[in-house]
């Protein structure tokens, strides 16, 4: 074991810990967190001539934009190896065989990774296969200790991580009136591809199929989504409108969820309930395969049995034909009133079972199995663009322009990385953004700035 060496007195050790910087250095290697090789990375702070630890010519096109969810640290970069374009996400660590350490090489969000960018590449061994490496510490233009004052300095803050693009000169030109008409008509044209699209499915699956299953993907959140669509695409919607046993059985049984009465402890008056699903679901189980990554982690108020019970809720209020009885809505309502009784019709409280957890626990305090975020999100990306790709197939021109308007008038949309991301590329300065309200106007700029990124012009 080689010697280790303190560095810092007891004072400087507090400030490292709060300003994130190393305490310790091993023979003549610097060792500090991660988040400063993610800025230097981010910033450029690296000579113009770069070489890859396999001899190839490396030139940074664009660093790509820092990730602040899930996945590699960096997405959409753009780099030239050997004269060649390549694109797609980075991946940053101190040393190479963290890659393996951190798990991966068994993550599906890391398989299109175009670099692996460490601090030190000596351990040369642990380099993942097929993924080139860049060892940063050859050719940094700033010290360490430059680069990590100046972060205790300014605090790096996030518009330094997402920086401003080029067209946002352009855009602070422009008066608030048509900067929300630009980016307005962007989210009526994302709108419009989204009911071309609804239009195909419903012509494929039918009107209340496609309801159902994208009522069930909106259950379910970014990690378990796709499962929730998953289980509602295996599970055709005329076997849930018969008992509910039956519904419960196929609906957890598939997904894993149905508690066994033998090993957990179920609540006295879940107990039958739960025994009849178990007779129901020995019935039907070899039809249907296992859906797996619904259970993902979350907040006790997005439990995937409780979603799932929102989801068998809010069918049962719509009577099993959720497509039909919500165009009839959107054909008869105003287009001023259309979000209000939308929310509405969405709206189970009534039905009860705001303490709903698992059926062996209930939560401390009553919460809304679907809440009114969730609703206005349901409304937006799903009902509006799902009409909309009804009225399509029926050529109803009027329906389309009443849809349109209601879309514009549709209210904001949860903030979320995506329109954070989107805002701080183009506008300036970004507490401009509080003039651009509306679901249109901010999946305009969500979808402006995305395919900017696909372009690689940022």
């Amino acid at each position: 074991m080689n010697q280790t060496t303190y560095l810092h007195t007891q004072q400087d050790v507090l400030a490292s810990i709060f300003n994130g910087f190393s305490l310790v250095a091993e023979e003549s290697s610097v060792y500090f967190q991660e988040y400063i090789l993610q800025v230097i990375w981010n910033e450029g702070f690296l000579s113009e001539e770069l070489l890859l630890e396999n001899g190839q010519k490396l030139e940074v096109i664009h660093p790509g934009v820092w990730n602040l969810e899930e996945g590699p640290d960096f997405k959409d970069a753009c780099l030239s190896i050997d004269g060649q374009l390549y694109h797609g996400p980075v991946e940053l660590h101190l040393f190479p065989q963290q890659w393996f350490q951190h798990g991966h090489q068994y993550d599906s969000n890391y398989k299109n990774v175009i670099c692996h960018v460490v601090w030190d590449a000596k351990e040369h061994q642990y380099m993942p296969e097929g993924i080139p490496v860049l060892q940063v510490k050859k050719y940094l233009t700033k010290s360490i200790d430059d680069v990590s004052a100046w972060v205790n300095q300014t605090g790096y803050p996030y518009g330094e991580k997402v920086k401003p693009h080029k067209l946002s000169e352009y855009f602070a030109t422009l008066s608030d009136t048509k900067l929300t008409a630009r980016f307005e008509a962007v989210g009526i044209t994302v709108f419009m591809e989204k009911a071309r699209c609804f239009a195909k499915a419903i012509q494929g699956y039918g009107l209340d199929t496609v309801m159902y299953r994208k009522l069930s993907r909106a259950m379910g959140y970014k990690n378990n989504s796709d499962s929730f669509e998953s289980m509602a695409t295996q599970i055709p919607l005329n076997e849930l409108s018969g008992e509910k046993e039956k519904a419960f059985a196929l609906l957890l049984g598939t997904t894993g969820l149905l508690p066994d009465p033998s090993i957990q402890p179920t609540l006295p008056k879940y107990k039958n309930f739960i025994l009849n699903c178990w007779q129901e679901w020995w019935k039907y189980r070899n039809y249907f395969d296992s859906i797996n990554g619904i259970a993902a982690k979350g907040r006790p108020f997005n439990h995937p049995t409780r979603r799932i019970f929102a989801l068998y809720l809010l069918l049962q209020k719509l009577s099993f034909k959720p497509g039909q009885i919500l165009f009839d809505l959107a054909q008869k309502s105003a287009p001023e009133k259309l979000e209000s009784y939308s929310l509405d019709v969405l709206d189970i409280s009534a039905m009860g079972y705001l303490n709903f957890y698992t059926f062996s626990k209930e939560l401390n305090q009553c919460g809304k199995l679907i809440g009114q975020e969730r609703r206005h999100d349901i409304y937006v990306n799903i009902l509006l663009p799902l009409w909309a790709g009804k009225a399509l197939l029926e050529k109803d021109v009027r329906l389309i322009n009443k849809l349109q308007f209601a879309y514009r008038l549709a209210g904001p949309i949860q903030m979320n990385v995506d329109l954070k991301e989107g805002i701080h590329h183009l506008i300036e300065p970004p507490a401009r953004a509080r003039c651009l309200k509306g679901a249109a106007i901010q999946q305009g700029i969500m979808h402006l700035n995305r395919g900017l990124q696909k372009q690689s012009l940022l």
